[in-house]
């Protein structure tokens, strides 16, 4: 006879046998004693909880020579047929594969027919969602009115794909991820039946690696058997599942925390040729700070190397790891995704802790209280001589009649009364045209700008209006008429020349 996996042989036969889904047994169990036999039920969880052998348990159930009963026989030929899966009356159809309308529209053409022996015909369809929005359409009409002797169980993984008219007309079960400590004694159980010497720490990383399915950690524990021949031992879970062990773990911890990142890189690399891939260390690498942050907490054993860090920079750590793990399902650069994160993990010293900085705030000096009062520091007066001053101030004049003729003729008004660090004082006389334009924002702001860019730094400037209108005399010459952009622009525009310059009196 063939060899038999251990999944295989040792699926549960009744509902005594599901382990960790006692909510889905009860209920089941009490509907068939007092005969509340759904048309539809629909079973819900993840891989390996028991949801298709739940299904091949109720229709023994409902088909048993001593049923419906919640305790079939397992003696009887419909007992003996579903679980050989031999049984004409009980269809398992993978949804995956009959994924079409047409597929539908045979079954519906044989739910006419009686059963051929048993008392109910039961239709489990596995992985439901897979079917199409048209093959579920044609199935809502059967669905709501089936016949008496039709009975359907759907499995899905995925039971927001399946849409909602289907769902209202089910009785839903949601199977749960099974208990750790469950897991773990049924591979002790299955040990010692199969006359198997296994370490508890070995079973204990099958239990852990199958993140609750059942069916994952018998395939684990299989495979083991198979890889050593004799006993299971950690080593060799290890080595065939590819998990860091802890002493690897607890010594790459103690690098990063000393601040060597090459050590660190050392032994993931190590870690890497014996078989343990990058996405697989970085999660054994957050279960382990995890473990860690809980010994921080207080809810754990207390460890040498919990002592040394801090809670702050377990966070730290655990955000990079998420931000790596994210990142790798995203590419496949996946060593350099890890070494980049281990070396800002080894650099945490760089960060200054919340307790660190409100400890620096509480040693720096107190503050006077109430108010200071400063006497004002004068600003200071860049000395120039008056040729000087009057040399410069025509450039600028120039400068900005060059970059804005409008501007530069409302300047040539004006006065240049003083030169100070931050900027410049022009006199105008009191309620002038140009003192007006040149207040308003805009012009203050674009005069602002070109006085910066003229002087190579920011500059200020402040706008007085004169008591008395400057002589012409103290104002800066301005030069040839023909030189004036403006006037350029008449020039050209009328064909004209000038034929003589007098002074305007303002006053």
């Amino acid at each position: 006879m063939s060899y038999l996996v251990l999944a295989r042989k040792w699926r549960p036969q009744v509902f005594e046998e599901l382990l960790g889904q006692d909510h889905v047994v009860k209920t089941l169990k009490n509907a068939l004693a007092k005969g509340r036999i759904a048309h539809a039920y629909l079973f819900a969880g993840p891989r390996g909880v028991g949801k298709t052998s739940t299904a091949r348990i109720l229709a023994k159930a409902l088909n048993c020579e001593h049923g419906p009963t919640p305790t079939p026989c397992n003696r009887c030929d419909p007992c003996r047929e579903i679980s050989e899966g031999t049984a004409m009356d009980v269809l398992e159809i993978d949804g995956a594969s009959h994924t079409g309308v047409d597929h539908i529209r045979e079954l519906r053409e044989n739910l006419r027919y009686m059963p051929s022996r048993y008392r109910y015909k039961v239709y489990i369809i596995d992985e439901v969602h897979m079917l199409s929005l048209s093959a579920f359409n044609a199935l809502l009409k059967t669905l709501e009115e089936p016949p008496s002797h039709v009975v359907f169980v759907f499995a899905t993984t995925e039971p927001h794909k399946v849409p909602l008219t289907v769902l209202s007309r089910c009785q839903r079960f949601d199977f749960r991820r099974i208990p750790y400590g469950v897991i773990l004694g049924h591979l002790r159980k299955i040990c010692e039946v199969e006359g198997v010497e296994a370490s508890e720490e070995a079973l204990a990383l099958i239990a852990t690696r199958a993140s609750g399915s059942m069916r994952d950690a018998q395939s684990l524990l299989d495979q083991v058997m198979a890889y050593t021949g004799e006993g299971v031992g950690v080593e060799a879970v290890r080595e065939v599942l590819g998990i860091a062990d802890r002493g690897s773990l607890q010594e790459v911890v103690e690098a990063l925390n000393r601040g060597d990142a090459k050590e660190a890189l050392r032994i993931v690399e190590d870690l890497y040729e014996r078989g343990v891939s990058f996405s697989d260390f970085l999660r054994e690498l957050m279960a382990y700070l995890r473990d860690l942050m809980v010994v921080k907490l207080g809810a754990g054993q207390q460890g040498a190397e919990a002592t040394e860090i801090d809670l702050m920079q377990l966070r730290y750590w655990f955000q990079l790891l998420l931000r790596a793990e994210g990142e790798i399902y995203r590419g496949d650069l996946h060593r350099l995704i890890v070494e980049v994160t281990l070396i800002e993990m080894a650099h945490w010293r760089d960060l200054i802790s919340l307790e660190e900085l409100l400890q620096r705030l509480e040693a720096l000096p107190a503050k006077p209280q109430g108010p200071v009062l400063q006497e004002p520091v004068p600003q200071e007066v860049v000395p120039h001589p008056p040729a000087e001053l009057q040399e410069r101030w025509q450039e600028l004049v120039k400068f900005i009649c060059g970059e804005s003729p409008i501007l530069g003729t409302f300047l040539q008004q004006g006065s240049l009364l003083e030169v100070r660090s931050s900027g410049l004082r022009i006199g105008f006389p009191k309620g002038s045209f140009a003192l007006e334009r040149l207040s308003e924002p805009e012009s203050k702001e674009a005069l602002e700008r070109l006085v910066s860019k003229f002087m190579g730094r920011e500059a200020t400037v402040e706008l007085l209006p004169l008591k008395e209108a400057p002589s012409p005399q103290s104002r800066v010459p301005r030069g040839e008429p023909q030189e004036d952009p403006v006037v350029k622009e008449a020039l050209e525009v009328f064909g004209g020349k000038v034929v003589g310059v007098r002074p305007v009196d303002r006053a």
